[in-house]
């Protein structure tokens, strides 16, 4: 859905189509950004996920933001959203988001979204934060979070900023079990930047249990952490891509591909490693990339493709010529 989120942040050219948050995955073409038929069916599919299907049944959201906390200079307010869904099921989770990301990634959409007379309507008497975060802030965004929170109840929102609030508010999806801790990914990712590597190394960990199997954004931030400086974090890349991606997502495929033209040969080793993690067995993609790296400058790629080669169990007449030279390899001579 990380494309959904661009998509809807960028904003609408009318109302009927307004469209109100990290990372383009490679398995859309471009054409979705420009398609209204494709972005209705995406943001349809979507809001069923969480519950919310037009004719049928429409769950209540309510939005409470009570405190905020600080961290590595930055101040992060905390978002408790709720779920009410019919028989009086509730699903409850919360996120931390920080006031620029909820001016530009919720705020400015909305109100591009909407025209002026009706966002006066429902938010003159609950005006934004102002910049800064002066005194009063978290008062003025509860306020405001929680109108916006009865417009998604009321229906009074068009449905691609609808799934636009729910996206962003980190909702949980319908059948969700309840969940104790912060779920904002946007906070985990803050924590890759650390200059400690066993904070950027549980903040990999960490995403494939925050995040729903497969989620855009989630893989396209542990794709980032292959390329980290330190070995440990590379090594948990690699295991929590295979978490989150699975096996065959091609999203993930198609990011790890790109860094086997990295220039250090240590992020093309965990490229190796994290291919290996997401393919099939005998996958033909997988064969001719992992095949190309048994020639890599470097020693270290050169046994890491081999050992994939033989967990995915890709022996081919082609491979079948240089096998004495791949078992050397794969045996560190």
């Amino acid at each position: 859905m990380a494309l959904l989120s661009r998509r809807l942040a960028q904003g609408p050219q009318s109302p009927s189509h307004a469209a109100a948050s990290a990372l383009s995955p490679k398995s859309h073409s471009d054409e979705f950004l420009c398609d209204p038929r494709r972005l209705e069916h995406t943001v349809s599919k979507y809001l069923e996920s969480c519950g919310f299907v037009d004719g049928q049944r429409w769950p209540r959201l309510e939005v409470h933001l009570t405190t905020h906390e600080e961290e590595a200079g930055h101040t992060w307010y905390r978002l408790e959203c709720t779920l009410m869904h019919e028989n009086d099921m509730s699903v409850a989770r919360h996120s931390s988001k920080r006031l620029s990301q909820i001016r530009a990634r919720l705020h400015d959409p909305i109100k591009r979204g909407l025209p002026e007379s009706e966002y006066a309507r429902h938010f003159g008497a609950v005006p934004f934060a102002a910049h800064g975060g002066l005194p009063g802030t978290t008062l003025r965004l509860a306020k405001w979070c929680g109108q916006l929170a009865a417009m998604v109840s009321n229906k009074e929102l068009p449905l691609p900023l609808t799934a636009l609030v729910l996206r962003f508010m980190d909702c949980p999806k319908k059948g969700s079990r309840p969940c104790e801790f912060d779920r904002s990914l946007d906070r985990v990712c803050s924590r890759l930047q650390n200059s400690h590597w066993y904070v950027r190394l549980a903040a990999v960990q960490a995403i494939p249990e925050i995040m729903p199997k497969e989620d855009d954004d989630g893989i396209a931030a542990i794709v980032l952490c292959l390329t980290d400086s330190d070995a440990h974090v590379r090594k948990q890349a690699v295991e929590s891509l295979a978490d989150l991606a699975g096996v065959g997502n091609e999203q993930a495929f198609a990011a790890v591909l790109d860094l086997f033209k990295h220039p250090d040969p240590e992020v093309r080793k965990a490229a190796v490693e994290a291919l290996c993690g997401i393919s099939h067995q005998g996958d033909e993609r997988a064969r001719e990339t992992l095949g190309a790296c048994l020639a890599d400058d470097a020693p270290a790629v050169q046994k890491a493709a081999a050992r994939a080669l033989q967990d995915l169990a890709l022996s081919t007449p082609a491979l079948d010529l240089a096998q004495g030279s791949l078992r050397r390899i794969a045996s560190g001579g």
